[in-house]
């Protein structure tokens, strides 16, 4: 699962675990690419919005 991701120039995925993973898409693509994947299994209720405060 995905804790946050970052842009700082590089797009950073940073994993609950601690683990971190760059990519060269940018932050919005990511995050709509994750939205839409937690969408098709049906968790996206599950999951917070990008930019969530309330934890």
């Amino acid at each position: 699962m995905i804790e946050q991701i970052q842009s700082h120039p590089d797009t950073t995925i940073t994993l609950i675990n601690g683990k971190k993973i760059v990519v060269k898409e940018p932050e919005k693509e990511v995050a709509s690419l994750v939205s839409s994947f937690y969408r098709k299994l049906g968790i996206r209720e599950c999951v917070k919005e990008v930019g969530d405060v309330n934890e």
